[in-house]
């Protein structure tokens, strides 16, 4: 009974754990790449985000995001991506823009 208990308690304790470990979002592929796009308020023009430097933050991570050199398909948004890179500073602030993205995996 004794040595069941231990067997138990230690398994409990491997599992706590195993799952507080960082677990990897798509082991052994290609790295996600990050799309997105940007519309700001009625009120502004797509001028104000010329010098916006887009980060993408986790509660594991940050990186950094670019934007889409080629002309965009809506003239209102502004399209990018983020994927790993070096580390910027947070951003702090809020605002009423509105943001769309989506995960690709595909090759690179």
């Amino acid at each position: 009974m004794v040595c069941v208990s231990i067997a138990a308690i230690g398994a409990s304790g491997l599992g706590i754990w195993y799952a507080a470990q960082p677990h990897v979002l798509n082991l052994n592929g290609p790295t996600p790449l990050l799309e997105f796009e940007v519309k700001p308020p009625a009120s502004q023009s797509l001028e104000t985000l010329a010098d916006v430097e887009p980060e993408l933050d986790t509660d594991r991570n940050r990186m950094p995001g670019y934007w889409h050199t080629e002309a965009p398909e809506n003239p209102g948004v502004r399209a990018g991506f983020a994927k790993a890179g070096e580390q910027p500073s947070r951003f702090s602030g809020g605002s009423d823009y509105q943001i769309r993205y989506k995960l690709d995996y595909q090759d690179r």
